[in-house]
């Protein structure tokens, strides 16, 4: 998702594990692309470009449909089901999980990577390090 935030860093480790990135910005792209990275950045902008762009609905209803999606911390926020100390408007960081929610790495017994059917998140930046790891897990399961 190129809408804002750390996209292009995602590409280059993408890049890195052998997986060809698209830039998605429109709802033609989406349908266009096998899986999903909703990177971080700020929350509130990104949500507000997805109804400008009008990938809103078309990202959910993808996203209904099993599309695979990584999102890591703006994309996790995107991603929640509820937002804590979110803003009214604000649609939907790790406080709590459901059920169907794997815990996959926590720091101070907080969840920090989670994975639920298709939709993996993390509550921090991997993109930012470097570190192929979590892209190369994510690509595996596809």
């Amino acid at each position: 998702l190129a809408l804002q935030g750390a996209f292009s860093r995602h590409a280059t480790l993408l890049d890195r594990v052998g997986v060809t990135p698209v830039e998605v910005r429109t709802p033609g792209q989406l349908a266009d692309v096998d899986a999903l990275v909703m990177p971080g950045g700020e929350s509130t902008t990104m949500s507000m470009l997805l109804e400008i762009s009008g990938l809103r609905e078309p990202l959910a209803d993808r996203l209904a449909g099993g599309m695979p999606v990584l999102g890591t911390c703006a994309g996790l926020i995107l991603l929640a089901r509820n937002v804590a100390d979110g803003r009214s408007d604000q649609r939907s960081v790790v406080e709590r999980v459901g059920g169907e929610v794997e815990v996959l790495a926590r720091v101070d017994g907080l969840a920090v990577f989670c994975r639920q059917g298709p939709v993996t998140v993390a509550a921090f930046h991997p993109e930012l390090t470097g570190d192929t790891r979590l892209h190369e897990r994510f690509v595996e399961a596809l």
